[in-house]
């Protein structure tokens, strides 16, 4: 069912999603690494699921996302690793 130009069926499946997240981080087990396997690419594919194709064959789209998404992410990643985790090794990276 269509509710204006959102998908309730989508709006659904994120909430179930955001239950899961919220149970697995209260989790150490097995149920823990279970969610973790499918949540976040399961979020990808909805979001990707949610894109306008014609935002994608915009010129300039996918290095714009790069400049504001990976440029912070790997600054905070390395930030991290030097001074959180004071540590370099690859293992601790991946």
């Amino acid at each position: 069912m269509e509710k204006g130009n959102r998908l309730q069926s989508v709006d659904i499946a994120k909430g179930i999603l955001i239950i899961l997240v919220v149970i697995a981080h209260a989790q150490v087990d097995m149920v823990h690494d279970i969610i973790f396997m499918f949540h976040m690419p399961l979020f990808f594919v909805i979001s990707g699921f949610l894109m306008k194709r014609e935002t994608l064959v915009k010129v300039g789209y996918v290095r714009g996302k790069i400049k504001h998404l990976m440029i912070p992410y790997m600054t905070y990643l390395v930030l991290d690793m030097l001074l959180v985790r004071k540590t370099l090794s690859v293992h601790d990276w991946m």
